[in-house]
């Protein structure tokens, strides 16, 4: 039975993948994933060396990426143009206090622009505080991950999936949740 129909029948669920997970074998994490819906893998900012090729595989075989910690990387413009993402998740501590600072606030307004020119959906993640949720949609941002909205996923509920191996390549980190509005 899949990942998401067992335990969030519905949702959305987003995979932050280790980056070992495709070098050492790319050809089963790609496969089993292929097989998945409503999955999206993570890619964080400090991935593979091929991580061009990662996302050309996901993308051949219809899995959805997010580029995770956007706005905290030195290579982030560069890989929302050749990584070609579905989603982009805004680091958290760009997101933090966006409810109570303008500056802050106009930041967001124009990332979650430029994500969204480049054909993607921008994810505030790390939201923990009701003022700066209620200003994400002020600010161009319609998903949103973060504890004031659910805690992460725990890893147990996987224990026994046939994905998570002894190396643990994939972890479960949570699943994106609608802003309330």
């Amino acid at each position: 039975m899949a990942l998401r129909a067992r335990c969030f029948p519905g949702k959305t669920l987003f995979l932050n993948v280790s980056p070992d997970a495709f070098v050492l074998e790319p050809d089963t994490y790609a496969a089993y994933l292929g097989q998945q819906r409503d999955v999206v893998v993570e890619i964080p900012e400090r991935c593979c060396p091929r991580v061009g090729d990662v996302a050309r595989r996901l993308h051949q075989l219809g899995v959805p990426i997010a580029l995770d910690d956007f706005g905290v990387g030195t290579e982030d413009l560069e890989r929302l143009v050749t990584l070609r993402p579905e989603y982009v998740k805004i680091d958290r501590k760009l997101v933090a206090g966006l409810g109570s600072s303008e500056r802050r606030h106009r930041l967001i307004r124009h990332l979650a622009g430029l994500i969204k020119a480049m054909g993607a959906t921008p994810i505030a993640e790390g939201v923990e505080a009701g003022e700066d949720a209620a200003a994400l949609p002020g600010a161009g941002i319609d998903l949103a991950q973060g504890y004031h909205f659910a805690a992460p996923v725990p890893r147990t509920l996987f224990e026994h999936e046939e994905v998570v191996s002894g190396n643990e390549a994939l972890a479960v980190i949570g699943c994106r949740t609608r802003c309330r509005r």
